[in-house]
């Protein structure tokens, strides 16, 4: 199992926020560290306002072959846990008409959030990076949302 971390989202600028969790992905690659993505399923991406028809289409190459991917704009990620205050990082949100029903966090916002991945059994074990050898945190459950 990959490891699911519990995150708080909302478009960029909005006060509206959702929380559910996000399989982190570390295949998963914008491409461009300065611009990391993220990918919200349909469900979930309407739920924060966005208008699939009027969002920009791109052709991905993944492991799979070609897919059609939408591309929604900004979101603001931030981390959620019970005992420290997070920042919110920006990132592209990118959904897929038929996509996965959970949020999936790229390689390169994983690194935003200043989280290190230390084991993927179960929902994961993890840090944030400025803790790693004095605290282990574990992932969540994984939140489907259906379109």
């Amino acid at each position: 199992m990959p490891l699911v971390l519990r995150v708080e989202l909302r478009r960029a600028g909005a006060a509206n926020t959702v929380e559910t969790s996000a399989q982190v992905n570390t295949g998963y690659l914008s491409g461009d560290i300065t611009l990391p993505e993220i990918y919200l399923p349909v469900g979930l991406a309407e739920r924060l306002g966005f208008e699939l028809k009027k969002v920009r289409r791109d052709v991905y190459a993944t492991m799979s072959g070609q897919v059609d991917v939408l591309i929604l704009g900004d979101v603001e990620v931030k981390v959620v846990v019970p005992d420290r205050d997070t920042p919110w990082i920006k990132a592209v949100a990118t959904t897929m008409l038929r996509g996965r029903p959970y949020v999936i966090i790229s390689a390169e916002l994983l690194h935003f959030l200043n989280v290190a991945i230390i084991d993927t059994i179960g929902f994961g074990l993890w840090a944030f990076r400025d803790e790693l050898g004095k605290r282990t945190r574990e992932g969540v459950p994984l939140e489907f949302w259906p379109s």
